[in-house]
């Protein structure tokens, strides 16, 4: 599910980075409140670069941006039309994008400049979702997907780790991505948040 690629993407950033791995909540995010729903992606590249500099008509306007870079907003707080109805693809993850990153382009070649995983956390129960038809099911620079809309297990694990993260420490937040190694395990995301 998800980026079939995602094991061989990941030791390419941790090559980059010479296995100092950080992710960040954006500054730009709102302060996590339990009772309402956020979209949510995890970058991993914009223009097939592992850092970039976000362009002048976003929120993180002119910001330096690296690997497992991690936006999310609040949807309840958004009017109707900030929403993108009239596609099939990218009602809530495209208009992210655009907010936080200034990435506003037809489907096609926004995806070809952006490798990413999409979430969000909703429903009654108010919990994490790993579904985006445009961030997890199309191909993209970097990223091969399996044509599902579902987050690979290694990105589910990530993005609970990160969503924990958020929770706990709010925006503006830098932590370690931890290994590889531990991704692998199921009980990562919930349970080994503390220790990294």
């Amino acid at each position: 599910m998800g980026k079939k690629n995602f094991e061989d993407l990941y030791k390419k950033i941790e090559l980059e980075f010479k296995g100092e791995l950080k992710g960040k909540i954006s500054a730009f995010s709102p302060s996590f409140e339990p009772q309402k729903s956020y979209s949510g992606a995890i970058i991993y590249a914009i223009d097939g670069n592992y850092t970039w500099k976000n362009n002048e008509k976003c929120r993180a306007k002119n910001q330096n941006g690296r690997s497992f870079y991690v936006i999310i907003d609040s949807t309840d707080d958004k009017p109707y039309s900030y929403f993108n109805h009239i596609f099939r693809k990218g009602k809530v993850h495209r208009p992210l994008l655009k907010d936080f990153l200034g990435i506003e382009m037809n489907y096609e070649e926004s995806l070809g400049r952006i490798c990413a995983g999409g979430f969000s956390y909703c429903g009654e129960k108010k919990e994490l979702r790993f579904k985006s038809v445009y961030l997890n099911e199309e191909k993209q620079m970097g990223c091969e997907s399996d044509e599902t809309e579902y987050l690979s297990n290694l990105e589910k694990s990530l993005v609970e780790y990160c969503f924990e993260q958020y929770k706990s420490n709010g925006p503006d937040h830098v932590f370690a991505i931890p290994s590889l190694i531990y991704l692998n395990m199921p009980w990562f995301g919930k349970y080994l948040m503390n220790f990294f």
